[in-house]
């Protein structure tokens, strides 16, 4: 055999195993975020930034969902973050109720502990007094096209703000470190078209 055919059969060798190499990194690149995903300890549920406030003694609580976005079921939780637990894993559930009776809180606006707004009850509050200052709170909510999916986010109830007597709509709430109105609230959110409003019943 010539060297010019053994150059050819080894040039062709060499540049077999170059592409054979970059298609196997390609592989490992392209499964690498779902590896990282199933190892870490991230939420199982989207998270966005609910608002609470206390009006007239009660915490009530304002989740921004988007037009066509109703909730099924709130369920409050509680877990040690420097444990890692995420919301599929609870440390305690501290209440949890479904089936909202009242336009309010089928919007996503919820009174913590106030189980009469619900026809179902699977887990009755305790005195909110005794619960952690941060908790979050988990919805399951259907969008307009019959989509059934879940989100949540952190409150912390003990710095609230307090009013004697206002609407809902017309009180700034604490949404993580900020007080914001219901509408900043859904627009830092991120989650609906540009120019939604909250959910307020008419």
């Amino acid at each position: 055999m010539s060297k010019t055919r053994k150059s050819m059969g080894v040039m062709e060798i060499t540049g077999r195993v170059k592409w054979y190499r970059i298609y196997m990194l390609a592989i490992i690149l392209t499964s690498l975020p779902a590896v990282l995903s199933a190892s870490s300890c991230v939420p199982s549920v989207p998270l966005f930034t609910p608002g609470v406030a206390v009006v007239e003694g009660e915490y009530v609580v304002y989740l921004p969902l988007c037009d066509g976005e109703e909730v099924h079921d709130y369920a409050i939780l509680h877990w040690d973050r420097d444990r890692e637990h995420g919301p599929g894993n609870p440390e305690k559930i501290l209440w949890e109720v479904s089936d909202p009776i009242g336009e309010w809180q089928r919007l996503g606006w919820v009174v913590l502990g106030r189980e009469s707004d619900f026809s179902q009850v699977s887990i009755e509050g305790s005195n909110i007094s005794e619960w952690p200052s941060e908790i979050y709170i988990e919805a399951y909510i259907r969008n307009g096209k019959g989509d059934y999916s879940n989100v949540g986010g952190w409150v912390n109830i003990s710095d609230a703000p307090q009013y004697e007597i206002a609407k809902w709509n017309d009180v700034d709430f604490l949404a993580g470190d900020n007080l914001g109105r219901p509408q900043e609230i859904l627009k830092d959110t991120d989650r609906c078209a540009n120019g939604s409003q909250p959910l307020i019943p008419d």
